[in-house]
């Protein structure tokens, strides 16, 4: 508003000036081009004639100007707050030196994972925890471990040098008689004789079975020299046997009124026998239960002389009260 007014009094001053300076010009032509001493009137002359007749308006005085409003004064703006930091401010860390331990041969360096810096935010300011550099630690190249040297196991005694001949695996030990758990719990003890693995596979042991299944074909298996094979009608679970047989056969069946046992080959040779056909030589079906055991050396296993009753016990349980000693020597 207050522009607008002065620019009226501006305009109003310019036309008064102008004005005052029209009439000063109408006077001096007056008096220049008309004096009173000419009496002559030229058609030209018309218009200043015109111009001195023609009576000059009045004008009317100017309104007086109302005073201008006093303005209030402009509120004093306070000082304005400091602008706060967009900035997050970083905590040094202090990053130990790396320990560099000198390798013979160099290595690839992993490059340290960069860790991006904070997010500027308007809100208020939060120090962030600077994530350390990671430490480089070089990588080393692993010293050579002398590989220990081995130890040369004996050389085993080779399993199968030889065909079998009769006598070099027989029939060892019979536990015909059971346990005193069960009458069924029974087992044949077969010994090699000689100073060779035989291999069994296929081989034969007659009249061990029941009716059904009179005769026990053997696994493919192998008697170590010197040492024993364990057929048992039972695994050692259900059995006072301490030891697990070679040879589990379910159909075993050994009549307590004596039966003869003959070893055969895959060839159909007898290579032996054990009792006769008439009742045992040896044993014993009354608590404490024995069974019947061969002499060493084992001799004609037809014959009463190479047999006797067990007087010890081995590899039986512990509360086991039979006597007995299978894969074990006998006595």
């Amino acid at each position: 508003m207050l522009p607008k007014i002065k620019i009226g009094y501006f305009l109003l001053g310019a036309f008064l000036g102008l004005l005052t300076l029209f009439n000063q010009v109408k006077t001096a032509s007056a008096q220049y081009f008309w004096p009173s001493s000419v009496s002559s009137f030229a058609p030209q002359d018309y218009y200043f004639s015109y111009l001195r007749s023609y009576p000059f308006p009045t004008f009317s005085p100017l309104p007086t100007l109302r005073a201008l409003p006093t303005l209030l004064p402009l509120p004093t703006l306070g000082a304005l707050p400091p602008l706060r930091s967009t900035t997050p401010t970083l905590t040094p860390t202090n990053t130990p030196e790396p320990t560099i331990t000198p390798s013979t041969t160099p290595s690839e360096t992993p490059e340290p994972t960069l860790t991006p810096l904070p997010t500027e935010t308007s809100q208020p300011t939060i120090t962030p925890s600077v994530t350390p550099t990671p430490t480089v630690t070089p990588s080393t190249t692993p010293t050579a471990t002398a590989t220990p040297s081995l130890t040369p196991s004996p050389t085993p005694t080779p399993t199968v040098t030889k065909e079998a001949q009769p006598g070099d695996v027989v029939i060892n030990e019979i536990m015909w008689a059971g346990s005193s758990s069960s009458s069924a719990d029974e087992w044949v003890e077969l010994k090699n004789t000689t100073t060779h693995g035989i291999e069994l596979s296929g081989w034969t042991v007659e009249n061990l079975g029941n009716s059904t299944i009179l005769d026990a074909i053997l696994p493919e298996s192998t008697i170590s020299a010197q040492g024993y094979f364990l057929i048992s009608h039972w695994r050692k679970d259900n059995s006072v046997l301490n030891i697990d047989p070679d040879f589990t056969f379910p159909s075993m069946n050994l009549s307590n009124g004596g039966e003869q046992l003959v070893l055969k080959d895959t060839k159909d040779t007898v290579i032996d026998a054990a009792n006769d056909t008439n009742s045992w030589f040896e044993g014993d079906s009354v608590n404490p239960k024995k069974s019947m055991s061969r002499t060493d050396p084992p001799g004609d296993g037809t014959l009463f002389e190479n047999w006797f009753t067990s007087t010890g016990s081995a590899n039986l349980d512990s509360e086991a009260i039979e006597q007995a000693t299978p894969k074990s020597a006998n006595y």
